[in-house]
């Protein structure tokens, strides 16, 4: 199941970012967004399932060396780099939906304005993640075993919980609140203008049915990330505040968490390309 997500998740993303960077009618800044999604989604695929996989087998087991705490440490900056990035993205896209609902002739954001948003999302989810770099490493066992875990700090149960609770806000909870308030602004603004009539041309009427079409697109994803990621936390704050509950939980329950917010990255190109036509098309001729 984890290597079908793997390979899904990695054609799949691949084949939006090749589409969006070479055809230059799906060069407008939503699709820069949807490319910097795509982006964040493979990375997660490559740093997140392989090393999920290795864990069905080996649990936290690693190797030695320089080289086994460089890539220990890369392998957990990576993945939560492209989890932030990806949210990131999302919120920011939402943003941008929202000021193109308000203003209905032009584009406020140009396309070297998304590049440079882009550009400081991936430098912010950078800085946000380098505390895995500081906290993971390898940590060697009896009988001549190693592994890749959190450094034995003090208090770390403390410091657990607290770093789980501001991942969640960050990651989930802040995010999906701002969304959800954004979409609400955006659905009864639309609504709004159908009613009233305002500028009732065909042109603006095209212009609207074009939002509404990228608002369905937008909130479709969100939704989807929501339900795909809501288990893991759900499961982070059982294993941190609840711990005999969790004990308690069949043992396949956490795997089918992981393997669910995985699957997110697979699920997002394919939605991409299921809703919208001129990607849909560029596909089928490719």
């Amino acid at each position: 199941a984890y290597l079908f997500i793997f390979i899904v998740a990695v054609i799949g993303n691949t084949v939006v970012i090749y589409i969006v960077r070479n055809e230059k009618r799906l060069r407008i800044s939503f699709n820069y967004f949807i490319l910097s999604m795509a982006t964040a989604d493979l990375l997660h695929a490559v740093f997140a399932i392989p090393a999920n996989i290795a864990y069905l087998y080996v649990q936290t087991g690693w190797f030695s060396g320089s080289f086994g705490t460089f890539l220990c440490k890369f392998v957990h900056y990576g993945t939560t780099v492209s989890i932030v990035a990806s949210i990131t993205t999302l919120s920011v896209t939402t943003i941008e939906r929202y000021l193109a609902a308000r203003l209905v002739l032009k584009r406020p954001m140009t396309e070297r304005f998304a590049k440079r948003a882009i550009a400081l999302i991936w430098l912010i989810s950078g800085l946000l993640s380098i505390n895995e770099l500081v906290k993971y490493t390898v940590i060697p066992h009896r009988n001549s075993t190693f592994h890749c875990m959190p450094a034995l700090v003090p208090d770390r149960k403390h410091r657990y919980a607290i770093e789980m609770t501001v991942k969640f806000i960050i990651t989930y909870a802040f995010p999906l609140i701002t969304m959800a308030t954004l979409y609400t602004i955006i659905i009864w603004y639309l609504w709004q203008h159908n009613v009233k009539g305002v500028l009732n041309s065909d042109s603006y009427r095209r212009i609207q049915k074009r939002k509404r079409n990228l608002i369905k697109r937008l909130i479709t994803i969100t939704c989807l990330f929501a339900l795909c990621w809501l288990p893991v936390h759900v499961n982070h704050f059982m294993a941190t505040f609840h711990y005999q509950t969790y004990k308690c939980m069949p043992h396949y329950w956490p795997l089918l968490f992981f393997w669910l917010a995985h699957a997110n990255s697979a699920l997002n190109p394919i939605l991409y390309l299921l809703l919208t036509k001129n990607a849909r098309s560029l596909f089928r001729s490719s």
